[in-house]
């Protein structure tokens, strides 16, 4: 196959609906706000429906943290990765993880930059599975509900407003949503 017969045979899949959600998804497990704006402006701009695009971009975010959640057990499994952390850190990390684990899962699903090391850290440190399940589906419904609904209701009333000119609003609106929350991880990392 060619390169121009795969991207004749891409081309119908790109206009549909659940392909384009599916995407979504998956693009979850690179950059999970910007798949969530781009799928609310999609859905904002009748492209996509909102269901599929929600439904996809959970799933997605869900999968993904559980996955985080899995290197951190199979790290904790090998014995190259436990010699980088003494035993007395980990029982001290368990300890202080153990008293302020639900606290800790919420406030890391709203804190840009620090999922990765929270939840491959739980797993590492072996926090319940079950436990940790059920706070990320929680955080993860809510986090992703309040963001695509800003993002979905903000972007209609920019697209009416703007017209044929409204992707480019909307493409303003998802860079902004990923890059202004960073930003100040990066003047933090600037100062140190």
């Amino acid at each position: 196959m060619t390169v121009d017969q795969f991207l004749e045979w891409l081309g119908p899949m790109a206009s549909d609906p659940v392909v384009i959600s599916i995407a979504l998804g998956l693009f979850t497990f690179v950059l999970e706000d910007a798949a969530t704006s781009i799928g609310a402006l999609l859905a904002a701009m009748h492209v996509v429906p909102a269901s599929y695009v929600l439904v996809s971009l959970y799933v997605g975010i869900v999968v993904g943290d559980f996955g985080l959640y899995g290197l951190g057990w199979l790290a904790a499994r090998n014995v190259w990765a436990r010699r980088f952390v003494s035993e007395q850190r980990i029982l001290k990390a368990q300890s202080w993880l153990d008293k302020h684990l639900f606290s800790t899962l919420i406030g890391v699903r709203f804190a840009p930059g620090v999922r990765l090391p929270a939840y491959t850290g739980a797993g590492f440190l072996g926090v319940s599975f079950t436990k940790f399940a059920a706070i990320v589906l929680v955080a993860a419904g809510i986090w992703t509900i309040a963001l695509f609904s800003a993002i979905y209701f903000f972007g209609q009333i920019v697209i009416e407003f703007a017209g044929s000119w409204g992707w480019i609003a909307g493409l303003a609106i998802a860079i902004a949503v990923v890059v202004i929350p960073h930003m100040s991880l990066w003047r933090r990392a600037e100062a140190a």
